[in-house]
């Protein structure tokens, strides 16, 4: 799957999650840029992703994600068979 493919549905997850359907959300989108993502919309976003994409991530998984980037990344990882 293509990052493009991944940010778009991320994308739309990010919109619902933290309630702004108007967000525009791109790789470098982070907390510090996105004032509703605190630590219940964050779980809930990693819900929502795990459930979409159909993967798991694991405490280690989650550690180093700074970004929806970050993010992009570990959902590629996890697709590869």
């Amino acid at each position: 799957m293509e990052d493009a493919d991944i940010l778009a549905r991320l994308t739309v997850i990010c919109r619902k999650v933290f309630n702004r359907p108007d967000a525009k959300i791109d790789v470098e989108s982070n907390a510090e840029i996105i004032e509703e993502w605190n630590s219940l919309s964050h779980l809930i976003l990693i819900d929502q992703v795990e459930r979409e994409f159909s993967v798991q991530f694991s405490l280690g998984d989650l550690m180093d994600l700074k970004s929806i980037g970050d993010l992009i990344s570990l959902v590629q990882r996890k697709l590869q068979p």
